[in-house]
């Protein structure tokens, strides 16, 4: 969830085995995030532990993919043509240190026999930083394809 003009933001991963709705109320001067939970089982003097992580965003226009460690987002050209570099820009923002693999896939939509093009990059990242990787995808047909 991220507000649609601050570029600020939250990527909360839960298990979706147990998770039923979310619900994000938002009001001129409050915003409230909610979870509903399906039913689990808790014997008495037991307890219900979740594995979950929250990822604080910042400079993000949206989010298409996050993970405990890395959330991100993908700006993709709306012109493409056949045999020509399509550049697809992946924003990523990092939790903790590390060096990740960013990895784009193009892949035309309904047609399983062609190999996807795949392209992949490392990108070293510290807590709460943001960059940008590019990466150059030539589509081999015109037709609907997931960008991924």
């Amino acid at each position: 969830m991220v507000g649609e003009t601050s570029g600020y933001g939250v990527a909360w991963s839960v298990p979706e085995s147990i998770l039923g709705y979310i619900y994000n109320f938002i009001k001129s001067d409050v915003s409230t995030f909610e979870m509903l939970f399906n039913e689990v089982p808790v014997e008495p003097g037991g307890e219900f532990v979740i594995p979950t992580s929250m990822l604080i965003l910042k400079d993000m226009p949206r989010v298409d993919g996050a993970g405990a460690d890395l959330a991100g987002s993908l700006a993709v050209p709306e012109e493409v043509q056949v045999n020509q570099p399509l550049q697809v820009r992946a924003r990523l923002l990092a939790a903790r240190p590390g060096t990740y693999t960013a990895t784009a896939l193009l892949q035309p939509f309904g047609v399983e026999d062609i190999t996807p093009i795949r392209r992949q990059q490392k990108v070293a990242l510290g807590p709460g930083e943001v960059a940008d990787v590019v990466f150059d995808l030539v589509p081999k047909m015109l037709g609907t394809s997931v960008v991924k």
